[in-house]
């Protein structure tokens, strides 16, 4: 596929992005008409459903995330994380992150296979996020992750997640649904041990040192590097550091806690999507005001 930086250099003549077929197949103008007016939906029947700010899409959202569903299975884990597309025009749920590539952009929520990175559904941002998981009972990371597992439930799945999205009560309801968790945890959130990052004579962690809490079948535990590292798993049993098979410089064994290096080996994949992700541009003159 020949990918252009401007909708308009497909019909360009210059040798660089000359490609005949664009020009004889349909007119440029015709082509950007037909594109700042493509519809999926009647206008008419958006007061039947006035909160929808995808109303717009129709069902071509739901098919494609169907259609994820339909063509894979994906393997025992998984993960969730989000991505930015990149999008400056105007749209009430524009977001701005500074730590992503993007900066400004349409924010969605992956469910991807670990090991590929194959994402099998997705759920895009909108700002109504709140009064749904309100109606749920949950808070909002743990209604997004419900909804995203909810086809992948009691059947046995290993779900990675970053600090944004974990927290004891979200492991709880997926442990509950036969589903494992782990991955990176905030100190602060509800349910923590206070002394998670500290010994339990309430001195400071040195690297190297650990601590671990259990209960239900949920491990919490900080291992301290150059900062102290919090996580929660239902499949290990401590943060207790062991060898990794590589050395430093003079020899000595690097030593990490398994659950934080089995954490380690699926961080490049989500990293290849996030990237992929942001350099594609969101250029369809389509006004999405009214999303």
């Amino acid at each position: 596929m020949s990918r252009k930086p401007r909708i308009s250099n497909y019909w360009s003549r210059k040798p660089i992005y000359n490609n005949p077929i664009f020009s004889k197949t349909l007119s440029r103008d015709r082509f950007q008409r037909i594109l700042g007016r493509l519809h999926f939906v009647n206008n008419a029947e958006q007061a039947n459903d006035p909160n929808n700010r995808l109303f717009k899409l129709g069902t071509v959202y739901k098919n494609i995330t169907d259609r994820f569903k339909a063509v894979y299975t994906p393997m025992t884990n998984i993960s969730i994380d989000e991505t930015l597309s990149k999008w400056r025009g105007r749209v009430l749920f524009r977001q701005y992150i500074p730590s992503k590539a993007a900066k400004y952009g349409i924010k969605a929520f992956l469910l991807a296979e670990a090991a590929t990175g194959y994402v099998y559904c997705y759920h895009i941002f909108t700002g109504n996020e709140k009064e749904a998981a309100a109606a749920a009972g949950m808070s909002i990371t743990e209604n997004i992750v419900m909804c995203l597992m909810v086809s992948l439930l009691h059947l046995g799945y290993k779900l990675w997640m970053d600090n944004w999205y974990n927290s004891p009560g979200l492991a709880k309801r997926l442990l509950a649904a036969r589903t494992h968790v782990w991955g990176t945890l905030r100190s602060n959130r509800k349910a923590v041990p206070k002394l998670v990052q500290k010994h339990p004579n309430n001195t400071k962690l040195k690297k190297g040192e650990s601590v671990t809490y259990s209960s239900d079948k949920i491990m919490v535990g900080t291992w301290q590097d150059k900062k102290p590292i919090t996580m929660l798993s239902t499949m290990h049993q401590n943060c207790s550091p062991v060898p990794t098979g590589n050395t430093t410089r003079d020899g000595q064994p690097i030593l990490k806690p398994t659950c934080i290096q089995d954490y380690n080996r699926y961080v490049p994949f989500i990293i290849i999507i996030d990237r992929v992700t942001n350099s594609l541009e969101l250029k369809n003159p389509i006004n999405l005001l009214t999303l």
